[in-house]
């Protein structure tokens, strides 16, 4: 026997734990089965496109990363010079070619004044050559294939984090979407879905053995870093 009763629960009464009515498809549940109205071609390119979009994702946080770690150690630079020149076999990353101001005069260039912490940023990065004509908001490639191309990494760009990574709001708001279709709460508010995630967090950090009210400090002083950097939060949805 338990005196709880479940109906005053914050989560009661705003569709987390609330009984929700089910109409049946036409044709039974039988007619929502993904084969019936997906291809195995259908969910091989979905598939594709969501590792696809996790691939820009990565690289766009690992961009902005890099980013905050050149403006951090020169704070004038606008845009670095990427290059694929390596002397290592089998290596298929960008180099550090140079450093430049917003005006393009050159800060550092490896040949002759190089900025090892710049260097090892660059390389730690391991940014990946991009795809010609589809390249991310941060990187403009110029060159020819015969000649060798070259990059523009802007830091500006990457540290908003527009096309590699959505922007810090953005992800935010994008999380929870998907915290909302995960556990079929699609009629809760932002708020009260921001709300049950971090509730969420709270219990998984109780388990895990984390310090959660420390955690949530240390969260709103990166985002305080963040800002303080130049990130944008994103459009408002």
């Amino acid at each position: 026997m338990t005196t709880y009763d479940d109906s005053q629960h914050p989560r009661a009464t705003d569709g987390k734990f609330a009984i929700k009515e089910v109409t049946e498809a036409s044709g039974g549940l039988t007619a929502l089965a993904p084969e019936s109205w997906r291809s195995e071609s259908d969910r091989v390119g979905e598939l594709g496109h969501l590792i696809s979009r996790a691939d820009r994702r990565r690289e766009g946080i690992v961009a902005r990363d890099l980013a905050a770690q050149v403006r951090a150690d020169v704070p004038e630079a606008a845009y670095l010079t990427l290059d694929e020149n390596c002397d290592q076999p089998e290596c298929y990353t960008l180099h550090l070619a140079s450093v430049h101001d917003s005006q393009g005069n050159t800060l550092y260039d490896v040949n002759e004044n190089p900025r090892y912490t710049v260097e090892d940023a660059v390389a730690g990065a391991g940014l990946s050559e991009p795809d010609h004509g589809s390249e991310p908001d941060y990187i403009t490639t110029s060159g020819t294939r015969r000649e060798g191309y070259s990059y523009r990494f802007d830091l500006d760009a990457a540290l908003k984090g527009r096309q590699g990574g959505l922007a810090t709001a953005d992800r935010g708001q994008s999380v929870i979407n998907d915290y909302r279709v995960m556990h079929d709460d699609m009629d809760l508010s932002d708020e009260t879905a921001a709300r049950d995630m971090v509730t969420d967090l709270y219990h998984w950090a109780q388990r895990s053995g984390v310090d959660f009210d420390d955690l949530v400090s240390r969260a709103a002083e990166v985002g305080r870093d963040e800002s303080a950097l130049g990130m944008v939060a994103g459009s408002k949805s």
